[in-house]
């Protein structure tokens, strides 16, 4: 339910790639990789109507690289 002067907006419905990949020392440490939005999809949003186009959200490729330890 919407209140006044609210619009409705429509998220169309996409798929992203996703990878993420970890290399474990020993029990106690590892180091990991991990890569979102590898196909760099946009997030197109739309008013009530689907012809009612509103923007294209670019979050784009993101990328992490990390250690991980445990005392």
């Amino acid at each position: 339910m919407n209140g006044a002067g609210q619009a409705v907006t429509q998220v169309r419905g996409r798929y992203q790639l996703d990878a993420s990949t970890f290399y474990h020392f020993n029990k106690s440490f590892a180091i990991f990789a991990a890569g979102e939005n590898l196909t760099n999809r946009y997030v197109l949003k739309y008013a009530y109507y689907g012809n009612q186009f509103l923007y294209a959200e670019d979050s784009g490729r993101r990328f992490k690289l990390g250690v991980r330890a445990t005392f």
